[in-house]
């Protein structure tokens, strides 16, 4: 999505918000960061030439990411090191899953990002939404990212009807966010 993005910010004493905004895309999402929560919500709802209105798995383990590293990020400001339950809501009634021909592609952050269609085994039926809650730790949220972020993709594909493979998710987020560090770290 090469959009230029409308970025507003707001703040109270213990808290800061700051929301961005494409208007030609009617896109949005919002972080909410304060000493003990860090809180993000972002549309999932993608049109896309050809598929419609869609979602993208790539997008949403990115996205799980990029919350725990940046709750660690601001724990870590504060001296916390220690537990932090994390809960996740994906609300997808009404769209599709976009798949490419390699997989399930990223539709908001980079197209060259996947994840393979091995991780998805079946449907028993897709609900509307998908719920994922995991007790973390400084290690979980740092060295043993990628298989958190795994197991929350593997419990919102599963609450969504999906039929996914844990050890295929575990293996293509680590690829994921390998990619994206290589694609985004200052060189």
């Amino acid at each position: 999505m090469a959009a230029s993005a409308v970025v507003s910010e707001s703040r109270g004493r213990d808290w800061y918000k700051i929301q961005f905004w494409q208007p030609n895309n009617d896109f949005e999402m919002s972080w909410l960061l304060t000493g003990r929560e860090v809180a993000f919500v972002t549309q999932v709802n993608v049109p896309v030439g050809g598929s419609g209105d869609s979602w993208s798995l790539a997008d949403v383990a990115l996205d799980v990411a990029f919350l725990l590293r940046t709750a660690n990020d601001v724990w870590k400001t504060f001296d916390i090191y220690g537990e932090a339950a994390v809960a996740f809501e994906l609300k997808v009634g009404g769209l599709s899953l976009y798949q490419g021909d390699r997989g399930y592609y990223s539709i908001f952050y980079n197209s060259d990002l996947f994840i393979v269609p091995s991780i998805i085994r079946g449907v028993s039926g897709v609900g509307s939404a998908g719920r994922a809650e995991l007790e973390t730790n400084f290690v979980s949220r740092t060295k043993d990212l990628p298989d958190t972020v795994a197991i929350i993709a593997n419990q919102l594909l599963r609450d969504l009807g999906y039929s996914a493979d844990l050890n295929t998710a575990r293996i293509e987020v680590a690829k994921l966010l390998t990619a994206v560090d290589q694609i985004y770290s200052p060189r």
